[in-house]
C-alpha cells in the first residue's frame, strides 16, 4: 500500500497545482495535530526509476544536511522524514500548516476576482497583486521577504551547494495569521541543488554536460524573480526604483567582476536591501502623517489599571493640574493625549512579548495591532499597558524614531466610520522595519532560562578565584635581607597583601555558591608544599575582565613568604610599565591554571549565542516528547546487527530510525564502545561519503573511539579515501603549538599530494607562483585546513574543545554527531555537539560519575537561602555577557522573587543535569509500553553474576542482566586463590570478598582509624592481599587498587612496592601506579579490584562520616570495575549504623541524602546485613560459613585490635 493511501481520506488533501501527472503528487494531510507536506515520485513514471531515485536521493541529502545549519528552518522548507512506501513510491515530508501554498499558486489566486457579496464591497487587492504591488507599502513588504530568500541562500552557499531552480514555483508562501506580511516568503524546491563539495556529477545532470553551475545564478535568478514580481523589467527598472532598490537589483543580476567570474557581496546586498526599506518608509516624509492609538474600554480592567498608574504618578510627583484621587475619564483621556503630543516619537520592539514600547513625555505605552475584521491594515494601535518607570531592558531593545502626529482615540470605531484610513496612517509601514527575531514558547524559554542559570553560576564560581590584592614593589637593598629565599638578580619582586575589606563582592559571591571564604582558599594554595601553586596571573581592575589579550595578563611566580610572612612575588618585567601608581592601585590575582576555565567560559558563552538561534534543536531538548518522531523509512540493519545482543540490537534499531536525538543509558559493562562503532560503520556502508562527527568530555575516551572505529572502519574499500581529523590531545600550550600540529596533520597530506600533481610541476618554475606556492606549503594554513575540515568525513574530538567551536562557527555540519560520557557533562557542555548535526546519538549513565561543577550546583539547590541569584546572573555582565540577551529571556534578575526563584532553581536542576532529565523522559514513555527517543542497554558483558547482581540491585533497579556467555565463562571455577594469608576465610566461592574493619559507633573504646582522608589499616589489610594472592592459570591478569580519596591512592602508590606483587599480574602493571581514584577511572576495568573505602569514624552528619561514600554513582563506578574478583576493604558497620539514623531521620523530614543516595544505602546495606551477620556468628567456623551475596572476612585479629 501506498503511504498516502493509510490516511483516512478526511485527513489528507492533493495540491493539484503542485502535482504532475504521471510523475509526482504533493498532499497534506493531518498526524497527530501536525500537519505536513507531503511529495512523492512514482515507482514507475516518466523518468526511469534511476534517475528518479538519484532526485529522491539527492534532495534528501541536502535537505539532511541543512536540518542543522542556525536558522535553516526559518528560511528553508526543512525536510521531516523521507523513505520508500510500500508501493515503492520515493517519499519526501516536510512540516507545513494547511495555509501555506507556493508562490506561484499565490499570485495566481491574487488576481482573481472575488464575487461580489450583498452590499459589501469587494475585498482589499493584496499587496502582492499586480495594481498594488508598485506602492511604497507593497515593496516593503517584498524587500522584508527577499531578504527571508538572501538569508535562505546565503545558508545554502554556505554548505557549499547551489540551488539552481529559484522562481516562483520555489518559493513557500505562508499563510499562517501568526505571522505579518514581512515573514511571508520561504526557499523551497531543491530537487535540482547541487553539492559541489561532491566529486560525481548527479544522474540528472546527464543530459546537461555542458553547464557550469555556479552561486552567482542562483542570485540572478533571485533578480529576475524581485523583476518579476515588480512586473518590470530589466531595462526600466533603474527609473521605477528608488536608488538603493536598483543598486541591490543590480547587484544580483549583474554582480561583481572578479576576474572570469561574478561574485555577490552578500554583506553589500543585505545592506543595499535594508536601507531600501527604510527609504521607502521615509519617501512620504516630506508631511507629517498621522498615527492613530487607542485603548480598551473605559470599563475595563486594562483602562482602570491606566488610570491607577497615572494617578500614583501624579501623587508621587506632586502634580497640581488634576485631582489624582478622582481622576475621570476624560481626566486620562487628556493626560495620554497631551503626553504624546511628540513629532517625531520613539518606538520600542518587545520582542519576547510581539509587542511594542511607545515612549512619551511621562510615561510608556505598551501597545500592539488593535484588530477587528472591518480593519485591513495595522491603521489604529492598542494600549494594554502604561508604565512611569522605564524598565532596564528598554536600554537594550531595538528602536526606531517615527516622524507623524500621535492622536489618541478613545473610538476608534468612529474613524473607520468616517473612512479616514490610509497607507500613510499604517503602523506596519513604520514598524516594518523591526527585525523579526526568534520567539520561544514556554518550555523553550524555561529550557535556555536554566542553561543560563547554570552558565551563570560557572562564571560566578571562576570569579571568585580572583583575589583582589595590593601589590608592593621590594627594593634591591630589601632583597639582601630575604632570609631562606632563592632569588635571582634578573627578576623583580614584590610583596603581595590580602585585601579583605575590597573582596566584599568574593565574599558574598562565596556564601552563595557554598564555597569556603576566599581568603581562606587563597592561603589553601601556599598552606601544603605538596599542592603549591607557584604561577600565577595579574590582572588590572581598570581593564574588561573578558580580555583574553596578554598585554593585559601579567604572569607572576610565587617565591615563597618573608620572615614576616608577607607573600613574595616574582615578575620578569616590572609591574610598573602597565600599571601605574601601582602601590596606590588594587588588582586581581588568580592561578595560573585557571586560565583553561576561562577560555571554556568565553567558548561556551560565544556558543550560547549560537544556541539562541538554534530553534529545532532548543525545541527538541525543552519539548522531547512532542518532538522526535521515528521515521518511515526501511533501513536494512542484518549485517550490523549479528555482532550485537538482544538488548543492543533493540537499542540499535530505535536510534537508527529516531529523529532528531536519541539518548542511550549505558551501565558499566554493556559494550557502549562496540554499539558506537556498530552505528559508524553501519553509517558508511550506507553512504561512504557520511559525515560524522564523535566527542566525549575526556580525551581518553575520544582517542578509544578513535582506535576502534578506524580500525573497523580499514574493512571499507572506501577507508583510504576517508579524511579523518583526530584532535583528542590536550589543548595545554599557550603558544598555539597543538593547535598548528592539528592544522599541519590535517593538511599535510593533500599538501604532499599537490605537491606531486602535474599543475604543481608545471607552475612552480614561475618565480612570483613558486614564491606565493613555497609561502603556502612552509605555512599551517588556517583557511586551507577549514576547508579540509568542512569536507571531513570524521572528526574526533572533546566536547568542549577549541575545535568543536570552531565547528560551530564556521556552520560545519555533520550527518549524525556522536557523543559518549554525556552523564559527565553538564548542559550547557552538551548541547555543543548537539549543534552541528540534526541526527544525534548520546550515550552515556548518568548514574555513574557526574559533571564536575554538579556539587556545586546541588548545595545551591539544597541551600537555597544562601543563593543571591541577582549577584550570580551580574557576574555575567562582568565578562561582557550581552544584557539585552539576559532580558530576551525574561531573565530580570531585578524582579526576581521568591516564586521565580523556585522556578529557576526548578529549571537549573533539570537542565544542568541534561541528560539525566532526557534519559528519565524516555524511559517514562517507554514504560508505558509506547516508541522513546531513548532507551537502556541492559546486557553487560564485563563482570562476573555475582559482581554484577550488586550493581543491578543496587543501582539498576535489577534491570542489569548478564550476557549467558559471559555468566557462563565467570561460573567456572575461579583463576585466583590466596596462600598462606592472616586473613582467614578468602577462599570461598564468592567473586565479592569485604575485609571488614570494626566500627567504631559499635565500640566506644575503638579509636578512629583515618586521618585526613588516609587509613593505614586498609594500606596494611591491601598489602596482604597482594602479596598472597595467587593464579591456577597460566594467562596474565590485571590488578587495580580504587579509592575514592586522593590522599588514600598516593599513600598506597608510595608504599606498595612492585615486588610486593604477585607476579602474576606483573605484566599488565609495568610501572603504572597500583591505585587510582575512582573518578579517574570510570570507562577502565581490571581482572581483580581491591576497593579501600578508607572511612572510619564518629563524625555528624552522614555526609560527614560517608563522605563519597554516600554518593550512589561513585560507588556505582567503584562496585562495577572488577572482572573477576571484587576486594572491598573498608567498616561494613559504618554503613549499616548510618542507614539506620538515616532512614529515622528521614521518617522525621530531617534526611540529609537525596532519594537516589538514599535507596542506594538501604538497597547496598540490606543485600549484605545477613552475610554481615552471619561473619559475627561465632558458633559457626569459618570454614563452614557459605555466603549469599558477599564474601565477608574480619581483620580484627590480623590488625591486633
Amino acid at each position: 500500500m501506498a503511504f498516502i493511501d493509510s490516511i483516512d481520506n478526511e485527513f489528507k488533501i492533493k495540491i493539484e497545482e503542485e502535482s504532475q501527472t504521471d510523475l509526482l503528487e504533493v498532499w497534506k494531510y493531518l498526524d497527530n495535530d501536525t500537519v505536513f507536506k507531503l511529495k512523492f515520485w512514482y515507482a514507475k513514471n516518466s523518468l526511469n526509476e534511476e534517475l528518479t531515485k538519484e532526485i529522491w536521493l539527492n534532495e534528501t541529502r541536502q535537505l539532511n544536511k541543512l536540518k542543522s545549519v542556525t536558522n535553516a528552518e526559518k528560511y528553508l522548507e526543512v525536510i521531516h522524514d523521507s523513505f520508500i512506501d510500500n508501493s515503492g513510491n520515493y517519499c519526501l515530508i516536510y512540516p507545513t500548516d494547511e495555509e501555506s501554498k507556493i508562490l506561484d499558486t499565490k499570485l495566481i489566486e491574487v488576481e482573481a476576482k472575488p464575487a461580489r457579496i450583498g452590499l459589501f464591497p469587494k475585498r482589499k487587492s493584496h499587496w502582492l497583486s499586480k495594481n498594488k504591488i508598485m506602492s511604497t507599502t507593497s515593496r516593503m513588504f517584498l524587500w522584508k521577504n527577499i531578504l527571508r530568500l538572501v538569508e535562505g541562500i546565503e545558508i545554502l552557499h554556505g554548505q557549499d551547494i547551489i540551488h539552481r531552480n529559484i522562481n516562483t514555483n520555489s518559493v513557500i508562501y505562508k499563510e499562517s495569521e501568526e505571522i505579518d506580511d514581512t515573514e511571508r516568503f520561504v526557499l523551497s524546491g531543491f530537487e535540482k541543488s547541487l553539492d559541489f563539495n561532491k566529486i560525481n556529477k548527479p544522474i540528472f545532470m546527464g543530459e546537461h554536460k555542458d553547464v557550469i553551475c555556479t552561486t552567482h545564478q542562483d542570485w540572478s535568478d533571485l533578480g529576475v524573480l524581485i523583476l518579476e514580481l515588480l512586473g518590470i523589467d530589466s531595462d526600466s527598472f533603474h527609473e521605477k526604483l528608488l536608488r538603493n532598490e536598483a543598486l541591490a537589483l543590480r547587484l544580483l543580476l549583474e554582480g561583481h567582476s572578479t576576474g572570469h567570474t561574478k561574485l555577490v557581496d552578500k554583506t553589500q546586498l543585505k545592506l543595499l536591501v535594508e536601507q531600501a526599506v527604510t527609504d521607502l518608509s521615509e519617501v512620504d516624509n516630506s508631511f507629517s502623517p498621522v498615527f492613530y492609538i487607542t485603548t480598551a474600554s473605559f470599563d475595563s480592567d486594562i483602562f482602570g489599571d491606566i488610570r491607577n498608574v497615572i494617578k500614583n504618578y501624579l501623587i508621587d510627583n506632586a502634580v497640581q493640574n488634576y485631582d489624582a484621587q478622582n481622576l475621570t475619564k476624560s481626566d486620562v483621556i487628556d493626560i495620554i493625549k497631551e503626553d504624546i503630543t511628540l513629532d517625531p516619537f520613539r518606538i520600542f520592539n518587545d520582542r519576547y512579548r510581539n509587542e511594542f514600547i511607545l515612549k512619551g513625555k511621562n510615561f510608556l505605552y505598551r501597545f500592539k495591532e488593535f484588530k477587528h475584521d472591518n480593519f485591513g491594515d495595522w491603521y489604529v494601535s492598542y494600549i494594554t499597558a502604561i508604565y512611569d518607570s522605564v524598565p532596564d531592558w528598554l536600554n537594550y531593545a531595538e528602536t526606531i524614531e517615527i516622524k507623524g502626529n500621535l492622536v489618541f482615540t478613545p473610538n476608534a470605531f468612529r474613524l473607520m466610520q468616517k473612512n479616514e484610513f490610509s497607507d500613510e496612517n499604517s503602523w506596519k509601514l513604520k514598524l516594518i522595519q523591526f527585525k523579526k527575531e526568534q520567539k520561544y514558547t514556554e518550555s523553550e524559554l524555561q529550557c535556555l532560562q536554566g542553561l543560563l542559570l547554570s552558565f551563570a553560576i560557572d562564571v560566578a564560581r571562576s570569579e571568585t578565584e580572583k583575589y583582589l590584592i595590593s601589590l608592593d614593589r621590594i627594593e634591591d637593598d630589601q632583597l639582601k635581607e630575604g632570609k631562606g629565599l632563592i632569588l635571582d638578580d634578573g627578576l623583580f619582586y614584590y610583596t603581595l597583601e590580602y585585601k579583605k575589606e575590597n573582596n566584599d563582592i568574593n565574599n558574598k559571591l562565596s556564601d552563595s555558591l557554598s564555597l569556603r571564604q576566599p581568603f581562606d582558599r587563597f592561603k589553601q594554595h601556599f598552606s601544603d608544599l605538596s599542592k603549591l601553586t607557584d604561577k600565577w596571573v595579574i590582572e588590572t581592575t581598570t581593564k574588561s575582565r573578558r580580555s583574553t589579550d596578554k598585554k593585559d595578563k601579567l604572569d607572576a611566580e610565587y617565591v615563597g613568604q618573608s620572615p614576616n610572612l608577607d607573600y613574595i612575588f616574582s615578575t620578569k618585567q616590572p609591574l610598573e610599565r602597565s600599571i601605574s601608581n601601582l602601590s596606590e592601585e588594587l588588582v586581581r590575582i588568580y592561578p595560573k591554571d585557571h586560565d583553561g576555565t576561562i577560555a571554556q567560559i568565553e567558548r561556551r558563552e560565544r556558543i550560547f549565542y549560537f544556541l539562541l538561534n538554534q530553534s529545532s534543536l532548543i525545541s527538541s531538548i525543552a519539548d522531547p516528547s512532542k518532538k522526535f518522531f521515528v521515521t518511515s523509512r526501511k533501513f536494512d540493519l542484518e549485517a550490523s546487527l549479528i555482532s550485537l545482543d538482544e538488548s543492543k540490537k533493540e537499542v540499535f534499531s530505535s536510534l537508527v530510525k529516531t529523529q532528531p536525538n536519541y539518548f542511550i543509558e549505558g551501565p558499566p559493562g554493556v559494550g557502549k564502545t562496540h554499539l558506537i562503532t556498530t552505528y559508524v560503520d553501519y553509517l558508511f556502508h550506507e553512504e561512504n561519503s557520511s559525515k560524522v562527527l564523535l566527542s566525549a568530555q575526556s580525551h581518553a575516551t575520544v582517542n578509544m573511539l578513535y582506535d576502534e572505529i578506524t580500525e573497523k572502519l580499514k574493512k571499507h574499500e572506501s577507508f583510504d579515501s576517508l579524511i579523518i581529523i583526530p584532535n583528542f590531545k590536550a589543548e595545554k600550550n599557550d603558544d598555539g603549538s597543538n593547535a598548528e600540529t592539528l592544522i599541519q596533520n590535517a593538511t599535510n597530506p593533500y599538501i604532499d599530494k599537490f605537491k606531486k600533481s602535474e599543475m604543481f610541476s608545471k607552475y612552480s618554475k614561475e618565480p612570483l607562483i613558486k614564491q606565493k606556492l613555497d609561502k603556502f606549503i612552509s605555512k599551517s594554513d588556517a583557511k586551507f585546513f577549514n576547508q579540509v575540515l568542512r569536507a571531513a568525513n570524521l572528526v574526533f574530538t572533546t566536547s568542549n574543545s577549541k575545535l568543536m567551536e570552531e565547528l560551530i562557527e564556521n556552520n560545519i555540519n555533520f550527518d549524525v554527531s556522536v557523543m559518549e560520557e554525556c552523564g559527565k557533562t553538564s548542559g550547557i557542555e552538551l548541547v555543543l555537539p548537539m549543534i552541528v548535526s540534526s541526527k544525534r546519538v548520546l550515550i552515556g549513565d548518568y548514574k555513574q560519575l557526574p559533571a564536575f561543577s554538579e556539587q556545586d550546583v546541588q548545595k545551591i539547590i539544597r541551600n537555597p537561602g544562601n543563593f543571591d541569584m541577582s549577584l550570580v546572573i551580574e557576574q555575567l555582565s562582568n565578562i561582557g555577557f550581552r544584557k539585552g540577551v539576559i532580558f530576551d529571556l525574561d531573565f530580570n534578575y531585578a524582579d526576581i522573587n521568591k516564586t521565580s526563584k523556585a522556578e529557576h532553581f526548578s529549571n537549573l536542576s533539570k537542565y544542568f543535569s541534561l541528560f539525566k532529565s532526557l534519559c528519565q523522559s524516555a524511559e517514562s514513555i517507554r514504560s508505558r509500553g509506547k516508541e522513546s527517543f531513548g532507551s537502556m542497554i541492559d546486557t553487560q558483558h564485563r563482570m562476573h553474576p555475582q559482581i554484577s547482581r550488586i550493581v543491578s540491585n543496587a543501582v539498576y533497579d535489577g534491570k542489569l542482566k548478564d550476557y549467558p556467555q559471559t555468566a557462563d565463562f565467570y561460573n567456572s571455577a575461579s583463576p585466583f586463590i590466596f596462600k598462606d594469608s592472616k586473613l582467614e576465610g578468602l577462599n570461598k566461592d564468592n567473586a565479592v570478598i569485604w575485609v571488614d574493619l570494626p566500627d567504631k559507633n559499635s565500640d566506644v573504646r575503638m579509636r578512629s582509624l583515618e586521618n585526613k582522608n588516609v587509613n593505614k589499616h586498609e594500606i596494611r589489610i591491601i598489602k596482604e592481599l597482594l602479596s598472597k594472592i595467587h593464579t591456577n592459570s597460566d594467562e596474565d591478569y590485571s590488578i587495580k587498587i580504587l579509592s575514592p580519596y586522593v590522599n588514600q591512592v598516593n599513600m598506597i602508590n608510595n608504599l606498595v612496592e612492585k615486588s610486593e606483587i604477585n607476579s602474576c599480574f606483573s605484566s599488565k602493571y609495568n610501572d603504572q601506579d597500583i591505585a587510582k581514584t575512582v573518578d579517574s577511572y570510570q570507562g577502565d576495568q581490571a581482572d581483580v579490584i581491591i576497593i579501600s573505602l578508607v572511612r572510619h569514624n564518629s563524625c555528624q552528619p552522614i555526609t560527614s562520616a560517608l563522605g563519597f561514600l554516600s554518593d550512589m554513582r561513585r560507588m556505582n563506578v567503584l562496585l562495577s570495575r572488577a572482572k573477576h574478583k571484587m576486594i572491598i576493604v573498608g567498616c561494613f558497620g559504618l554503613f549499616r549504623y548510618w542507614q539506620l539514623l538515616e532512614n529515622k531521620a528521614y521518617a522525621n523530614n530531617r534526611g540529609y541524602l537525596d532519594d537516589m543516595d538514599r535507596d542506594f544505602l538501604n538497597l547496598f546495606v540490606e543485600m549484605f546485613v545477613d552475610d554481615f551477620g552471619l561473619m559475627n556468628d561465632h558458633s559457626i567456623d569459618t570454614e563452614n560459613k557459605v555466603f549469599n551475596n558477599i564474601n565477608f572476612v574480619q581483620s580484627k585479629s590480623f590488625l591486633g585490635l
